[in-house]
């Protein structure tokens, strides 16, 4: 299973998250999505829920939906920006760079892992 990230709401973001939701556009799916992982008021997402997340604000306008996201966006956004600080990326190349290495270091996991299984095999 992948990694997980936790995101704390406040009562209202949770109580607006939980509202019942009607039609089944794009939209209604990802608020079914965040509705499922929500224990409370901890809401346990993907990276990639997460960025699918902040798709939806960035390619479609505000609305009533994007409302309801709103705090789980500045959430996210929030994170992020402590996570940039704790590993001291002070500039845009910083956080490149940083990026980069965990892509290779990735890929170099993905083929000891393949080189491993083929020799149990």
């Amino acid at each position: 299973m992948g990694m997980k990230i936790c995101i704390e709401l406040t009562q209202a973001q949770t109580r607006l998250l939980k509202r019942p939701i009607e039609g089944s556009g794009g939209w209604q799916s990802l608020l079914r999505l965040l509705q499922s992982r929500l224990e409370g008021q901890d809401l346990s997402l993907t990276p990639g829920e997460i960025a699918r997340i902040l798709r939806y604000k960035t390619r479609y306008g505000q609305g009533g939906f994007q409302d309801r996201l709103a705090g789980v966006i500045d959430r996210a956004e929030n994170l992020a920006r402590e996570i940039i600080e704790a590993l001291e990326l002070n500039t845009p190349q910083d956080i490149s760079d940083f990026m980069v290495g965990q892509k290779r270091a990735k890929a170099q996991s993905s083929s000891k892992n393949a080189a491993h299984q083929k020799r149990a095999n």
